[in-house]
C-alpha cells in the first residue's frame, strides 16, 4: 500500500506540473539538452556523451547522473515527467481508445493492443515524425504516448529507458 501511495504522490506532482517540473520542461527544449536526453531514451551508444559542458550542465542540474557507467535520467519523477512532456503534444492527438483489446476477463489483450498500435503507426507515423522534436526518440514517444493514451482510463505505465544498453527495448510495461 505505500507503494500505491507513493506513486499517487508522484502522478500528482507530475500532473500538476508544479514550477521545478516546468522548469524542466523548459529545459528540454535547450539544444545541448536535448542531445543528452535524446541519446539516454534511445539507449544510443556515443563515447563522446559524457564529455565536455553539455554533459556535465546536465549533472550540475540533477537531470541526469552516472549509474553504473551509465548515463540515466537522475530518478523516477524526471523519468516519467520527460516521457509524457515530449509525447504529450502526440498523446493529445491521438484518438480516445475503443478498447478493442481488452479480454472477456477484463484482462489486457496484448497481441490485440500491439496490433492496434501497428496499425495507428502505419498511418499517422510518417507526418508525425517529420513535425517531432526529439526526432531520434520519435518512435519511443510515439509509442509511449499511444500507450499513455490507453491507460488514461486506468492501469499505468511503468517507462524504461534503453540508458546506452546497445539494444532497443520496449519502453513500458502496463499494469492494471
Amino acid at each position: 500500500m505505500e507503494t500505491d501511495r507513493i506513486r499517487t504522490a508522484r502522478e500528482i506532482l507530475i500532473q500538476e506540473r508544479v514550477v521545478h517540473l516546468d522548469s524542466l520542461t523548459e529545459r528540454l527544449r535547450e539544444k545541448r539538452i536535448k542531445r543528452i536526453v535524446q541519446t539516454i531514451i534511445i539507449g544510443e551508444a556515443d563515447p563522446t556523451l559524457t564529455d565536455g559542458d553539455d554533459f556535465r550542465y546536465t549533472v550540475d542540474i540533477g537531470l541526469v547522473n552516472l549509474m553504473n557507467g551509465n548515463p540515466v535520467i537522475s530518478n523516477p519523477i524526471y523519468r516519467e515527467t520527460i516521457a509524457r512532456v515530449l509525447s504529450q503534444g502526440m498523446q493529445d492527438a491521438i484518438p480516445a481508445p475503443e478498447w478493442r483489446w481488452k479480454k472477456e476477463d477484463g484482462s489486457l489483450d496484448m497481441d490485440a493492443l500491439m496490433s492496434e498500435f501497428q496499425n495507428f503507426w502505419a498511418h499517422n507515423s510518417e507526418i508525425w515524425e517529420q513535425r517531432a522534436d526529439y526526432t531520434e526518440a520519435f518512435p519511443h514517444l510515439l509509442m509511449m504516448a499511444f500507450l499513455q493514451r490507453v491507460i488514461n482510463g486506468g492501469g499505468r505505465v511503468e517507462r524504461e529507458y534503453a540508458a546506452g544498453r546497445g539494444r532497443w527495448i520496449l519502453p513500458w510495461s502496463i499494469a492494471a
